[in-house]
């Protein structure tokens, strides 16, 4: 039923999101969020409406997501939901970009701390929210990596694109001070992961916008 249902939707974007705007609609979209213009946002751009609107995995928990990522990278609370409402614009603009998206070391650990909560992640959003299935794939490591550096900073022009400046804390060159356990060379801007959609081949030239609406 739902390997079914994902072919549907992979045949093209049904949702009137940005992911089928371009020019003046990015532009639009960019002085919308600027100015905090929250009903506009949905009438105009549903995607982001839906994604903005995520919440984290267990919220009323004692110890939910936010506690737990806290407690995993020695944050306070009120950094970590930030580090959230970051991830959540790093997965809006995989789906409207029109490129692979690499996030930050920063960013990494809160799609690393969701991957492990499956309802929330696969279902709730994934299947629920968006539509699409998003991977989250490994560094190659060595010298196959380098290219991702290149994506990191496409990554980082799309975001000001969308959304304006980036908080330097969790997107600048050292946002990976922010991480406990670094997991890739010290130096490298980015975690090194490639997004890809269910059935994208690594290597493959084409735009993970492309992929998506198979």
């Amino acid at each position: 039923m739902i390997q079914k249902w994902l072919s549907r939707r992979r045949r093209g974007c049904t949702c009137g999101c940005a992911c089928n705007q371009a020019g003046d609609d990015t532009t639009r979209f960019r002085q919308l969020v600027k100015n905090g213009d929250l009903t506009s946002l949905a009438g105009q751009f549903p995607l982001w409406e839906r994604v903005d609107k995520f919440e984290y995995p267990d919220k009323g928990a004692e110890i939910s997501y936010i506690s737990k990522l806290s407690e995993q990278q020695e944050w306070k609370d009120e950094f970590s939901e930030r580090v959230w409402k970051e991830y959540l614009r790093f997965l809006y603009l995989v789906m409207v970009s029109g490129h692979k998206c690499v996030p930050s070391h920063t960013v990494d650990e809160a799609w690393h701390l969701h991957l492990q909560y499956t309802r929330s992640y696969w279902e709730d959003f994934c299947l629920y929210t968006i539509g699409r299935v998003i991977h989250h794939d490994p560094s190659p490591g060595g010298e196959s990596s380098r290219p991702l550096e290149d994506l990191y900073h496409r990554t980082l022009a799309s975001y000001v694109k969308f959304f304006g400046d980036y908080p330097n804390d969790i997107w600048g060159p050292d946002n990976g001070n922010n991480v406990k356990r670094l997991r890739d060379a010290p130096g490298v801007a980015s975690v090194g992961k490639i997004l890809s959609s269910d059935g994208h081949k690594k290597g493959d030239p084409g735009s993970l916008t492309n992929v998506l609406a198979k």
